[in-house]
Parts: structure tokens; sequence; C-alpha cells
């Protein structure tokens, strides 16, 4: 069954890393535009917000963004904004991406989000408002994983809010810390400080492409096979070398398993020198564990319209 976007306001193509949604959007505004209707596709993912960081986070090469610019007057925003020593902030860029869809929308543009970053999504297409910050309380937090270690926070938000620790990397401090800080700042729970599903825009489709898990398993596998055909070793290597990965950067997938390896940390599962295979194995572990995580956060959401990969518009 084909989709309908005739009163659509806003398509979001939502879901889990690997599943395509970058090649569906950029097929959908092709198929938009031959029908007399432009389309900007907008990054909603976290990663792809920086430059250099390009085979990492498989974002649509800028050759091809040109080339979908000048034949088709497709263009894109929001990916190469930040520089890798910068950190991500959702508020900013939930402020950012509202005024280019006010602003494509007066232009009569269709905007399409497409990412995998969940709360950078809700915060666009939802009415969400982000709690102030408590400094104090946010140093506190940093200093603890610091000295106490990252697993004595995760820990904590395991008894305070297993909600919401499920949805959560162990090892991404920065969301534990967040997640905490709202917790000791309220008596609500961070996962219940979402806002209810009501879309923005009340003509908001969005959808994402249904996989099998073994289907998407293999999915993952070539894109790091992929990745290590296109030189990810090297593009790590050089922003590492050259000090331009910040804290935030360096935690992405396909960077911080490299960092690992330039700095001489044991393989974990045998406690010995890493090879590239054990890198690149790594990677593709981490890259499905994190797709684990975005299933757990889209199925939740009942809006979502699952679509075959093959979708006919």
């Amino acid at each position: 069954m084909g989709l309908n976007l005739e009163d659509c306001e806003l398509l979001a193509i939502v879901g889990a890393t690997a599943s395509g949604k970058s090649e569906l959007a950029i097929n959908i505004a092709v198929k938009e535009a031959k029908r007399g209707r432009k389309c900007h596709i907008i990054n909603a993912d976290s990663f792809s917000l920086y430059r250099k960081m390009d085979i990492g986070t498989a974002k649509t090469p800028l050759e091809t963004r040109e080339d979908l610019e000048s034949r088709c007057g497709i263009r894109h925003y929001m990916i190469d904004v930040l520089d890798p020593t910068e950190s991500a902030n959702v508020a900013v860029y939930q402020r950012e991406v509202l005024d280019i869809i006010r602003e494509l929308k007066g232009a009569g543009v269709l905007p399409i989000l497409v990412g995998g970053s969940g709360l950078y999504i809700r915060s666009v297409i939802d009415n969400f408002e982000f709690q102030s910050v408590d400094l104090n309380l946010r140093r506190e937090l940093e200093n603890r994983a610091a000295t106490e270690g990252v697993e004595v926070l995760f820990s904590e938000l395991e008894r305070k809010d297993p909600e919401t620790a499920k949805t959560v990397d162990p090892q991404n401090v920065r969301r534990i810390v967040r997640a905490l800080e709202v917790l000791n700042s309220s008596a609500q729970k961070y996962a219940n400080r979402l806002p209810e599903y009501v879309y923005r825009a009340e003509n908001t489709v969005q959808i994402a492409i249904q996989h099998s898990r073994e289907e998407l398993d293999l999915k993952i596998e070539e894109r790091t096979r992929r990745m290590r055909e296109l030189g990810l070793e090297e593009e790590v290597r050089g922003l590492y070398q050259s000090g331009q990965l910040g804290e935030t950067a360096r935690k992405a997938i396909g960077y911080s398993e490299f960092i690992d390896y330039f700095e001489g940390v044991l393989n974990p599962a045998n406690l010995k020198p890493q090879t590239l295979d054990d890198v690149f194995l790594r990677i593709t572990q981490h890259t499905k564990r994190l797709v684990r995580r975005q299933e757990s956060w889209f199925n939740r959401d009942p809006r979502i319209r699952f679509v075959q990969p093959q979708v006919v518009l």
C-alpha cells in the first residue's frame, strides 16, 4: 500500500541504525519532486551533526547531497554543523530545527526529518519543554562519575528508575548524569517527564522501516565491513592525533572503539592487545546493542507506521 503524503506537514523517518532511513528519505524526496512537490531533508542523528565524522556516522556523502540539490532541489540540513570538539545539545538542536521547519513550511516545502536519535526527534515533533539545568548538581554527578566510576552511577539509576535505565547505555556518562540530575531535582522519574505522544503539527506522519532481527543484524555487519573498506581507521586516527575529538564525539560508536585501540586498552574479551579485527567486531557488537535500545524507544510510540523496505509511493 502506498504512503499518502498529500496533507502531510512534516514527515519523520525514524528507527534503528542501518535500517535504511536516509535512502528512503532520498527516495521519497526525489519522487515527490517529480510530482512537483519540493522536499528538504533534516538530519536527526546526533553524531551526523559533526564535521569530519563521515564514515563512522554513515552520513549521506557530501557529493550525493550536492548532486541532489543541483538535480532535484533537495537540500540537507543539520549535517556538518558542529566541530568534533563541541558538545551536541538537544535543546539547541530543537530551536534550530523548529526555525528551519517554519521557514520550509512558509516556502511550501515538505520537511523530512530523518534519524535514529529518539530524544532529538521527539524534541521536534512533540510539544517538548526542557527542564532548566542545575549546574552545581550536574558538576557533582560528573565528579562522582570520574571518581567513583560510571558503573556506580548507573547502578544508582537502576535502583531509582529501572524503566529509564533500560534505555540508557551503561557507559554513557552524559545520559546517566542527565537522568540522575532530573531524578535528584524532582520527584518525577526521568522517563515520566517525556511529553505525551501529541504532535506539534497535527498532520505529522511518522514511519519506520520494518526488518526482522536477522535482516537488521546482517545489515549492521555489512555496514561495518563497508566502513572498514572506506577507511574508518584513518578517519578516526586523523581526528584523534590532531586532538579534534571532544568529550561527546569520542563516545560515538566507531570512534570510541578506535580510541581504545590507539590507547592500548586491552580487548575486554580476553585481556590481550587488540587487533583491527577485534575493533571492528566490537563496533558491530556495540551497534547491535544500540539498535536494541533504539527499538525499545521507538516501539513505545504508537503513532509510528512500520513500512516494508521496498515501500512504493
